[in-house]
């Protein structure tokens, strides 16, 4: 990646770090996910002075590619009942285009003969 798309504060981080570094350089994508971990972690230890369990897991999972949150819509699809599943097929049936389609030339066929 281009060194001038790169925020100034994390180009202030990494000419720190390797002060041989040109800001009119490149840097490799791996490299500036580093360098943006540690310019987090190192935000949340100065606004805060120690990280809390959280923070400390939040900037363990962007380190480590994880993810965090959790699916709801599959554990909301989990807890429905059969009537409510079936109200739900129902609801996909009648909302898509196809059907409105054929519903309305079905209709207006027979209106008009």
């Amino acid at each position: 990646m281009p060194a001038e798309l790169v925020h100034p504060s994390i180009v202030e981080s990494i000419v720190k770090e390797l002060p041989v570094w040109s800001p009119s350089g490149y840097i490799c994508i791996s490299d500036l996910n580093q360098f943006r971990i540690k310019h987090v972690e190192d935000l949340l230890q100065t606004e805060k002075g120690k990280l809390s369990k959280l923070e400390e897991d939040i900037v363990r999972s962007i380190r480590e590619k994880e993810t965090l949150s959790r699916n709801i819509e599959e554990e909301y699809d989990r807890q429905l009942t059969f009537g409510e599943r079936i109200a739900d097929a129902v609801a996909n049936f009648g909302g898509n285009w196809p059907f409105i389609i054929a519903f309305f030339c079905l209709v207006s066929n027979s209106v008009f003969h």
